[in-house]
């Protein structure tokens, strides 16, 4: 019986363990952690621009993105960015020196004249390569209730990867490559647990159905709204925004929450085999969903569901939006939740977007990191909106430090990616702009007394990377919870990894997965500070994954 540990360069959102107070004291404490521009040092010069006299202006004011993966495979992760319609997407290949060097046209990923939205890259022929989807809000109807304009802008495209960083475009065989509808944002997970791949498109002011697609492990997707959630979707669902796949009440079926605008943020649950029914508690209050976030914010090892919204400063609505704030809606262990946003202390966030959860400061719980702004002529109060940055200071309540930590950042910021871009074990922050200059920013945490463990997966059949599984890890007498998602983000998603701050552990205990289809692994032992792969063909749950784990690699 062997178990395969790989060194992998891995990371993503996550939590972590032994709680250590990050502020008040401690070997942090007060000192000087933050985080340093280094857009320009790192070799980033990406614009995203739109055109400002074409109608519908809306969509051009909202959309931008970025996806983060390593599409090589030598470790180091790489940068898509798309650039608006008069702008060009970019491709950034890492140097693995904390600088980046601009691919887009060797790697064929340098498209033109699309209103880009919402890129994901992860595997969806099941060749363990980084494919890429990358959604446009090109030819958004002018009104509602008309067709999108069929122009082939308005696509989504749909890249293989060759196995070397370049890629083939099959847009047109994939099934999406004829579908016109503006998509925002998108989510992949085994939604009727056949081994590979589905996906859900959010549609703000489109009601005609597309949301959930079904795969078939080679890339290509059918239309299964209908059949899935029902033909009533589009009055479900006609302001969608971000998507997110989450097991909410634990029995395996991949469940899923959407942030909506104009109140129409919704929870749908699976019934097994990939159908769902709403299951949207009298809790979800939030006036104007936009970017959102699952996990557990509180280390009750229940997912919580955190959605941006706007809050005006002066409290006066000046258009047809609420004032009400974000909502952070704490989960019961089921579709029940409890809204925790006061006593969370994350109500203020101006006009949100994208959302990132993540243990920036490695003390083993999850900060929360949220993007805002709104160009509009009669939104003068969110023209030059800060990013807000909450940290977490245990059992999930927050403190904004935004401003001290140097990630204010008082531009039109739409998308937001936490990963760790020089792998030095803490997570840096890449956001995408509206119609400016994605900015790359690194994590300054002294790591003399934090430690983590990055997690990757190698899953059987088309999931490679094993979206879908649920990662429980002891340490330090914590547990935390996580799930390993593709997309879920507002135009912006993070790579297939997950990363745990572990505060002053230097091993973990206990570490379970729970793998899609439902097998279970566990290990013990494993030593801080490295990054580790695991097989699940290589897994047992019988108890002999314990004791140390440095020796378990395969020659």
């Amino acid at each position: 019986m062997r178990l395969l540990l790989r060194r992998a360069l891995v990371v993503l959102t996550a939590g972590g363990l032994a709680h250590v107070p990050a502020h008040g004291g401690d070997a942090q404490g007060s000192a000087a952690w933050g985080f340093n521009e280094v857009t320009a040092p790192a070799g980033l010069a990406q614009l995203h621009r739109y055109d400002p006299l074409k109608k519908p202006i809306e969509p051009r004011w909202i959309s931008a993105g970025a996806a983060v993966g390593d599409v090589d495979g030598d470790g180091d992760l790489d940068l898509f960015i798309v650039g608006g319609e008069w702008g060009q997407d970019v491709f950034y290949r890492n140097r693995g020196d904390g600088t980046f060097e601009d691919a887009s046209v060797a790697s064929g990923l340098n498209a033109r004249g699309r209103l880009g939205s919402g890129p994901i890259f992860v595997d969806l022929d099941g060749d363990r390569d980084l494919d890429l989807l990358s959604f446009s809000v090109s030819g958004s109807p002018e009104v509602p209730s008309d067709p999108p304009v069929a122009i082939p802008e308005a696509l989504t495209k749909v890249y293989r990867n060759r196995g070397d960083g370049t890629f083939d475009d099959i847009s047109a065989e994939s099934g999406l490559g004829r579908f016109y509808a503006p998509t925002y944002a998108g989510a992949l997970a085994d939604v009727d647990l056949d081994g590979d791949l589905d996906l859900f498109l959010s549609h703000w002011r489109f009601p005609t159905g597309g949301f959930l697609w079904a795969g078939d492990g080679t890339g290509s997707f059918v239309d299964v709204t209908g059949a899935a959630i029902g033909t009533s979707s589009s009055a479900l669902l006609p302001f969608s925004f971000t998507p997110t796949f989450a097991d909410f009440d634990g029995d395996g079926w991949p469940d899923l929450a959407v942030a909506g605008d104009f109140g129409t943020s919704q929870v749908l649950r699976n019934q097994g085999g990939g159908s769902f029914v709403a299951a949207t508690s009298a809790s979800v209050t939030d006036e104007n969903g936009m970017g959102a976030v699952v996990g557990d914010f509180d280390g009750d090892q229940q997912l919580d569901w955190f959605v941006s919204s706007i809050w005006d400063p002066d409290g006066i609505p000046d258009g047809t939006w609420g004032v009400s704030g974000n909502r952070l809606y704490r989960g019961t262990g089921g579709f029940d939740f409890a809204d925790a946003t006061d006593t969370a202390g994350v109500r203020q966030g101006y006009w949100g977007w994208g959302a990132c959860a993540a243990d920036l400061d490695l003390d083993g719980d999850l900060d929360l990191i949220h993007t805002n702004g709104f160009n509009a002529l009669g939104a003068s109060e969110f023209h030059a909106d800060p990013v807000r940055l909450y940290v977490n200071q245990g059992a999930g309540t927050f403190d904004e430090e935004a401003f001290s930590l140097g990630t204010a950042l008082p531009e039109q910021t739409r998308g937001v990616v936490c990963f760790d871009y020089d792998r030095d074990g803490d997570l840096d922050l890449l956001f995408a702009i509206n119609n400016g200059a994605a900015r790359l920013f690194r994590n300054e945490l002294d790591l003399a007394e934090r430690h983590y463990l990055s997690v990757s997966l190698r899953g059987q059949g088309t999931n490679t990377h094993g979206i879908g599984a649920r990662v429980t890890l002891e340490a330090g007498g914590l547990t935390q919870v996580r799930e390993l998602r593709a997309g879920g983000g507002f135009v912006a998603s993070g790579p297939p990894e997950l990363h745990f701050g572990l505060g002053a552990s230097v091993r973990v205990d206990r570490l379970e997965i729970r793998w899609p289809q439902g097998v279970r692994s566990v290990l013990g032992g494993v030593s801080a500070d490295r990054a580790i792969e695991v097989d699940e063909r290589l897994i047992f749950s019988d108890g002999f994954e314990t004791g140390d784990t440095a020796g378990w690699l395969f020659p």
